[in-house]
């Protein structure tokens, strides 16, 4: 059943495509626009008003954004080369997810490792400007948040598809474009299923 029920005005002509090098009708050039429809759509964010506004912060607003900017860039960047980026009208509405592991090559896997630390290397320069207790609450958080999984799902995890980020640029939100990028994956899941990749049809 479609995720879109209740949506009928959503324009017609709107469909998820890949944020890829070279991909038709949509390529890394809509990446500017990404990014900023992307951090106007999360601004208000509960859990990184929790993670950033700490009684300790003192960092200046536009350092801020500058910081958020560019750590988006990298992380995007590197989900366009993955294929894990896909977007509605270039950037108005994007989806980030990471395939089941058991369904990505032993060689993808290490290359992705390593692209991995790369970036996150580079963006550990901007953890000078974290305060002491905003460091605290990002090390509570991904405790919990590792002990809900491994809790909730146990041994399935390799065997899952994850929805690592949904957003839609402020001005575009109520318009279904969400729904069809979630119809995206959950075709996307229901695909590999079909080929016998997957024991299971999930997404979490």
């Amino acid at each position: 059943m479609s995720l879109l029920a209740g949506y009928e005005h959503v324009e017609e002509k709107l469909k998820p495509e890949l944020l890829a090098y070279g991909a038709s009708g949509v390529t890394h050039g809509d990446l500017p626009h990404t990014v900023d429809a992307s951090l106007r759509a999360n601004w208000d964010d509960p859990v990184s008003h929790y993670l950033e506004d700490t009684p300790d912060a003192d960092e200046a607003p536009d350092l801020r954004v500058t910081r958020t900017k560019v750590a988006m860039y990298a992380m995007f960047a590197d989900d366009i080369r993955r294929r894990e980026l896909w977007t509605i009208n270039h950037g108005d509405s994007i989806m980030r997810f990471s395939p089941a592991p058991v369904t990505v090559p032993r060689g993808r896997k290490a290359l992705n490792k390593l692209i991995v630390g790369i970036v996150q290397g580079f963006l550990k320069v901007f953890t000078v400007f974290r305060t002491k207790e905003q460091k605290k609450r990002r090390e509570e958080l991904q405790k919990k948040l590792k002990a809900t999984i491994a809790n909730a799902l146990g041994d399935r995890v390799p065997e899952l598809f994850s929805l690592d980020g949904l957003s839609t640029a402020p001005e575009k939100q109520g318009l279904g474009y969400a729904s069809l990028l979630v119809d995206k994956l959950a075709a996307i899941v229901r695909g590999l299923f079909a080929r016998h990749l997957l024991p299971e049809a999930d997404v979490r």
